[in-house]
């Protein structure tokens, strides 16, 4: 298949996660009813070649590998991961919604008291 969308100057690319699916595909006017085709097959019938799974599988493995390389993301992951463990709730943990405001001695309903005249 690879080798035929390439001669046709077409792609097909897939996604999924855990609940959808997507298929797009680019192609010439006159090869887009031969490409969809092709692209209704993949997502009616799907392969799954070894080589192809062993080279996505070592792809994600360099990926895990080189993540560290990078210290822009180290910072990322590590300010995510911190702030995630601050901002963790437990039971009990608000006593009050977490934006709401402590009223002042000097308001009364929410509205400020009228200033004194000197």
């Amino acid at each position: 298949m690879d080798d035929l969308l390439e001669s046709e100057a077409a792609h097909i690319e897939t996604e999924a996660d855990e609940d959808s699916t997507a298929v797009s595909w680019d192609s010439l006017k006159g090869n887009a009813d031969q490409v969809f085709a092709l692209a209704l097959d993949l997502l009616l019938h799907p392969k799954f070649s070894e080589d192809k799974l062993a080279l996505a599988q070592q792809q994600q493995a360099t990926g895990i590998v080189r993540r560290n390389d990078d210290e822009g993301q180290i910072a990322d992951r590590e300010a995510a991961s911190s702030s995630m463990a601050s901002t963790a709730l437990t039971p009990g943990s608000l006593k009050s919604p977490p934006l709401a405001r402590s009223p002042s001695p000097t308001s009364r309903h929410g509205m400020r008291a009228p200033l004194a005249a000197n």
